[in-house]
């Protein structure tokens, strides 16, 4: 087996609860340790809720209840280059309009590791 095959394994589950979640974007838990193969977000709230890679900038949306897979990396050969969110990736969440009353905005990073 080649040296370079990887495994991909998620990091630790990031979360804010909707008390915490306001009209500025704030984090979702800690930043990416590795480079980003996929990223998994679920909007557990009662409301639509906005995201960001930047803390800045509206992103993208996902209603109450949505989730979102982004697989950067279907159909990568192992010798093939892949697209990654970067290393330090942080992903960050707000509301607009009202406030969210219930549930949780959770984030997991799913990153490449060895496979031995």
């Amino acid at each position: 087996m080649a040296n370079d095959t990887l495994r991909v394994v998620p990091l630790i589950l990031n979360s804010l609860i909707a008390a915490d979640i306001s009209t500025s974007y704030i984090a979702v838990g800690v930043a990416s340790t590795s480079p980003v193969r996929i990223l998994q977000i679920y909007n557990g709230t009662n409301v639509l809720i906005y995201f960001s890679d930047d803390g800045i900038n509206d992103k993208w949306v996902l209603p109450a209840n949505g989730i979102q897979v982004m697989d950067f990396t279907t159909n990568r050969t192992v010798n093939a280059d892949g697209l990654f969110m970067r290393l330090g990736t942080t992903i960050y969440c707000r509301y607009v309009g009202s406030a969210p009353s219930s549930g949780t905005v959770f984030v997991t990073y799913w990153c490449g590791a060895p496979t031995n």
